[in-house]
């Protein structure tokens, strides 16, 4: 189903304003079911020098631990959650990794509008898998300091 597969590289993905039509959460696995990505042109599977968008793609996380989730401001425990916890339809306004000796930390911030409602999610992690399909059109942001 998918073009391009590749392990520990969403940190080499931008996805500020980008659209995660799902966002699957279980007790080790963190799933982000995104409609595009901005991908860096550091990315393993980016051949272009600049950063690219692509179609849909996702990113797993695996091997999740202190996983901490808001959602409107109240804390959800998913230890105590024995089924998937899904949500859909959300902008990706934050997403940050850092590589920290043989593991991963993620900050993820999400808002929906109408109601307003928001996600906020910290974990720490062992790998992550990123799954795109074809590159589009050159990053929105590719150009954008030159313009102004």
């Amino acid at each position: 189903m998918w073009v391009y597969e590749s392990k520990n590289s969403a940190i080499f993905l931008s996805l500020h304003d980008c659209e995660c039509s799902k966002l699957r959460i279980n007790k080790n696995t963190v799933i982000l079911c995104m409609d595009w990505m901005e991908v860096m042109p550091e990315h393993p599977n980016n051949p272009y020098s600049v950063a690219h968008q692509s179609g849909e793609g996702q990113v797993e996380f695996i091997g999740c631990r202190n996983v901490n989730i808001r959602v409107e401001g109240q804390d959800i425990d998913i230890d105590s959650n024995s089924v998937d916890m899904i949500f859909q339809s959300y902008e990706v306004l934050d997403f940050e990794i850092t590589q920290l000796e043989d593991y991963f930390c993620a900050k993820i911030y999400m808002v929906q509008n109408g109601p307003f409602k928001d996600i906020s999610i910290s974990l720490i992690y062992d790998s992550d898998v990123t799954r795109l399909n074809e590159f589009g059109d050159e990053s929105w942001f590719v150009d954008f300091y030159q313009n102004m």
